[in-house]
């Protein structure tokens, strides 16, 4: 089963469904898969970018290299890059000084006097994120910090991404933490094992999760009791990998809607005047049971949700767009 926002098939039905109802021509370089448009005396090319694996390692790559394992979608630009949507150190200063709620952090985690992940400025993908940590203290410090780690207050509820285009929300993943329910005779690994792919190994941070809420892998859940068994985005346990979890439409007028359309409106004034317009960025934040978003980073050149083609193809064609 390919994923949803790697699948090409679902990046080409949106640009594909867009072009029909707007009467315009959507055509791909078969060698390099760049996408052009054209509609009337008007047109552009938008750049495909790709998802590869090398080394173990996870990249993403404009080039069609042999490795690569899917397609992101296809952008207006390419490289657009600001501090505040490429470190999340910058970012969360940023995020401080125009008061967006972002998780307490900083270099001593005994002084945050909570739970807390221990994460790098500049990973991407979930990579190098340890934790969560029971609240420290002096006198028993927990796991000493690597080079350039920061901790962050571990906040347990729902799990967002935001996209925006040209500062608008256009896109709004949301859903509650991977969890299982207790069956009375079951281990929690053995649940959790049951709703992930067979060559997929368990979340990283799976033990520590558990430890946070008393448990193991061998405890055995009373029936109807729940447990979370992974806290990140990326996750073999997330289910926006493999369909659609869109659900801006069916939050209209909810006021966590307003937190993000807020967010995003003071996303797109940390973009510098020269990438302006067609700027893609995105926002990732936890939603805490009481309904508090706090957010966490934000990402420039993310990879692309099919839903947000046509916000885009509309700005691109119906506001201002040089021909060529």
């Amino acid at each position: 089963m390919l994923r949803f926002r790697l699948d090409l098939q679902q990046h080409w039905s949106a640009v594909a469904h867009w072009a029909e109802s707007n009467g315009a021509i959507a055509t791909i370089d078969p060698l390099t898969l760049r996408l052009r448009i054209a509609r009337g005396n008007r047109g552009g090319t938008l750049h495909p970018m790709f998802v590869g694996v090398r080394d173990g390692r996870t990249f993403y790559t404009p080039e069609l290299y042999t490795d690569a394992v899917g397609i992101v979608g296809w952008l207006p630009h390419l490289n657009k890059v600001w501090p505040e949507a490429s470190d999340k150190a910058a970012f969360k200063k940023w995020a401080m000084s125009v008061d967006l709620r972002t998780p307490r952090h900083g270099p001593d985690p005994s002084a945050l006097g909570c739970p807390y992940l221990l994460k790098q400025p500049r990973s991407s993908f979930g990579i190098g994120i340890r934790g969560p940590f029971p609240a420290s203290s002096r006198s028993e410090p927990g796991p000493g910090l690597l080079e350039n780690e920061y901790a962050e207050e571990f906040v347990l509820g729902s799990i967002a991404r935001a996209y925006y285009w040209d500062g608008r929300l256009s896109v709004l993943e949301l859903y509650e933490m991977p969890s299982v329910t207790g069956d009375g005779v079951n281990s929690v690994e053995r649940l959790t094992r049951a709703l992930m792919r067979p060559e997929a190994e368990l979340p990283v941070g799976f033990d520590e999760l558990l430890a946070l809420q008393g448990l193991h892998r061998d405890s055995v859940l009373p029936v109807e009791q729940s447990a979370h068994v992974d806290y990140r985005y990326v996750s073999p346990l997330n289910p926006t990998a493999f369909g659609n979890c869109n659900r801006l439409r069916e939050l209209r007028g909810d006021p966590i809607l307003q937190q993000f359309e807020r967010a995003g409106a003071l996303g797109w004034q940390s973009v510098p005047d020269a990438m302006k317009p067609f700027v893609i960025f995105v926002l990732d934040a936890i939603v805490d049971h009481s309904g508090v978003a706090r957010f966490l980073e934000m990402n420039c050149n993310p990879q692309l949700h099919p839903d947000l083609y046509t916000p885009m193809l509309d700005g691109i064609f119906f506001s201002r767009m040089n021909d060529g």
